[in-house]
């Protein structure tokens, strides 16, 4: 991006958008039924971010969900 280019279009390769890495969330074992995470994954998975990661990084990030 730095160098003017578009990383969906210019690419030489891109990530398999369904592979097993993509968009993933970590929490400690101890927290992972706590509410707070609940809500960071529904605020992650908001149609804000996702268009905040399409204008911000341009095809760089992909949101897969």
């Amino acid at each position: 991006m730095q160098a003017g280019l578009n990383p969906s279009k210019d690419a030489v390769a891109q990530e398999n958008p369904d592979g097993p890495w993509v968009n993933i969330l970590a929490v400690r074992e101890e927290d992972k039924d706590k509410p707070w995470v609940k809500q960071l994954i529904e605020a992650y998975h908001s149609d804000q971010v996702k268009a905040f990661l399409e204008t911000r990084f341009k095809g760089t990030y992909l949101s897969t969900w």
